[in-house]
């Protein structure tokens, strides 16, 4: 087995030891127990709700829940306990892993784009991991950030090379992600960047 090169190493140790722990950031937002509870209704039921029945203000109201799919993700993540310490942990794990995710997707665009040296790719990562810092977490925008960073790649690669096969994935990326967060207009923002 060949010895990883210098660049592999350090993007593992930035992986390991600046990422991933800023990723793993336990079930502190107090919205997660309502994306808990409205994924566990949509499972329940089986459809989206299209009324509010839970909050004083509104109740009776039309509603439109922009982040159903994620709400049952992370429902199917915790579990049905509340209390549960390992739906808690395995929900922390999985955002991590879509933080993860999103910077390696960065790791790739930067690369496909011509950003050499590893030491340049690991201060755009950490740029970016600073700026998003405040977003990460058990947090539904993590989806946001996580296409982003696979439409970024598409675009990235298809600016490099001119091949259209990168732009396959774009309407795949454009169902989930209108599916899983309102912060899907975003995909509009790039495309046109």
């Amino acid at each position: 087995m060949p010895r990883p090169s210098l660049a592999q190493v350090a993007m593992i140790a930035f992986f390991a030891l600046v990422a991933l722990p800023r990723a793993s950031i336990p079930l502190i937002d107090g919205d997660v127990w309502w994306h808990i509870r409205a994924g566990s209704e949509v499972m329940a039921s089986g459809r989206v709700a299209s009324v509010d029945t839970w909050s004083i203000v509104g109740a009776g109201l039309p509603w439109t829940s922009q982040d159903w799919l994620s709400n049952v993700a992370l429902a199917a993540i915790h579990g049905p306990n509340p209390s549960s310490e390992v739906g808690a942990m395995l929900a922390s794990v999985a955002y991590a892993g879509a933080v993860l995710a999103a910077l390696g997707l960065l790791w790739l665009a930067l690369r496909v784009r011509g950003v050499r040296g590893w030491i340049g790719q690991i201060v755009w990562l950490a740029a970016g991991l600073t700026v998003a810092g405040p977003t990460i977490g058990v947090r539904v925008q993590v989806i946001d950030m996580t296409l982003a960073a696979a439409t970024l790649l598409l675009l990235c690669g298809h600016l490099s090379d001119g091949r259209r096969r990168w732009l396959v994935g774009l309407p795949v990326v454009s169902v989930l992600w209108a599916n899983l967060h309102a912060g899907w207009v975003l995909l509009f923002l790039l495309g046109g960047a």
